[in-house]
């Protein structure tokens, strides 16, 4: 699928809307990766090894993870609050209208978050994946039994929005809690210790009764300290995020509700040689039979510094989608999406979705002081 296909799809479910009037049967998936947006890249294990290393800061030293905690507090900040790029704009307009239900990203940044909380009236659900007399972990998770064409969002990786408390032992019992709005500027046992606590960890007892399905620990076997709720720990430990990924293996698989699947900064790293490399991205293979069957339409859209990376073995994907002419690379998000949704589309409201950007850009996202101290 190139652009020209891409538009054509778009523009048949656009048709489909209007000559019905409701949203299409089948509608796109899109999979939002790092090369979005340059700030989900500063969160790269690699980068932020490089920074720590320039500051003369020992890998792995309680420094380092001091450093990296702060790194992540000003990304969680200027995600949350600065400006969404365009092709945020256009994602949002594609949920809007009805033409996309699923936003699947690997990305911890909360750009979309921030979105879908201006536009409560989307109704968006975030890991729809919770059974029954489950806790929902203030909100990061919603119930599996939403309506039945209410839009999802899938974050697969986690986010820098939650913070969670580990078992000392590995298991199933662990805490998930939203940060404040401000940036905590330390998650270290120094806090407890100032303020006489046991530990940082706090027992649910009354949420543990009342959602018996959840496994809610004690502070006595918890780590005392919490660490960002997002998959990166240097050994990318995925099993907490198992079910978000299960759900959206199903979605894409699905050819009665999947009109074409969208890549937008994911290049797809995967390692053939090693299948338990943690790095490999888990939708893949499914994304690889898909291509290869021909049973629903890909195109994949990577940011130049992603492209450049396609003679990696890890980059078999890329490379496979480049040969079908399925890939295309920009500078900029901007670039793609007007190359597809304003030059190729003919019924996609691209001045709407620009103006909506523009008003983000104007006012929308930030008050005048909030501005400065991002």
């Amino acid at each position: 699928m190139d652009l020209g296909d891409a538009a054509r799809i778009v523009d048949d479910l656009y048709a489909e809307k209007r000559r019905t009037g409701r949203s299409p049967r089948k509608k796109l998936v899109v999979i939002v990766g790092n090369g979005i947006r340059r700030i989900a890249n500063i969160l790269n294990d690699d980068s932020v090894k490089q920074e720590a290393r320039k500051r003369r800061i020992r890998f792995r030293s309680r420094a380092f993870q001091e450093f990296k905690w702060r790194l992540f507090e000003y990304a969680r900040y200027y995600t949350a609050y600065s400006l969404p790029t365009l092709g945020h704009a256009v994602i949002h307009r594609l949920v809007k209208d009805g033409i996309c239900r699923d936003v699947i990203t690997t990305n911890y940044d909360l750009c979309f978050d921030a979105i879908w909380s201006k536009y409560p009236n989307l109704g968006v659900h975030t890991n729809p994946v919770l059974a029954p007399d489950e806790y929902n972990w203030d909100g990061y998770y919603s119930p599996a039994n939403i309506p039945a064409l209410a839009p999802r969002y899938w974050k697969i990786h986690g986010s820098l929005d939650y913070v969670v408390f580990r078992e000392r032992i590995r298991g199933p019992r662990l805490q998930i809690h939203r940060l404040p709005r401000f940036p905590i500027s330390s998650n270290q046992p120094d806090l407890a210790k100032a303020f006489k606590l046991n530990g940082l960890a706090p027992f649910l007892g009354y949420e543990s009764s009342c959602h018996p399905a959840t496994a809610i620990g004690a502070p006595s076997h918890l780590e005392p300290t919490f660490v960002p709720f997002i998959d990166w720990t240097f050994d990318n430990i995925r099993d907490l995020f198992d079910r978000e990924i299960s759900a959206v293996k199903a979605i894409i698989q699905n050819t009665n509700e999947v009109a074409a699947v969208l890549l937008v900064g994911f290049r797809g790293y995967y390692n053939n040689l090693d299948s338990s490399d943690p790095w490999n991205e888990e939708l893949v293979p499914v994304l690889d039979d898909l291509q290869s069957k021909g049973n629903i339409p890909l195109l994949m859209a990577v940011h130049n510094n992603q492209y450049s990376q396609r003679s990696d073995p890890e980059s078999w994907f890329m490379r496979r989608l480049i040969s079908a002419g399925s890939c295309e690379h920009f500078d900029a998000p901007e670039q793609f999406v007007e190359a597809l949704f304003r030059d190729n589309s003919q019924r996609f409201p691209f001045g709407y979705a620009k103006g909506t950007h523009s008003i983000w850009r104007s006012h929308y996202f930030l008050t005048m002081s909030e501005g400065r101290h991002v």
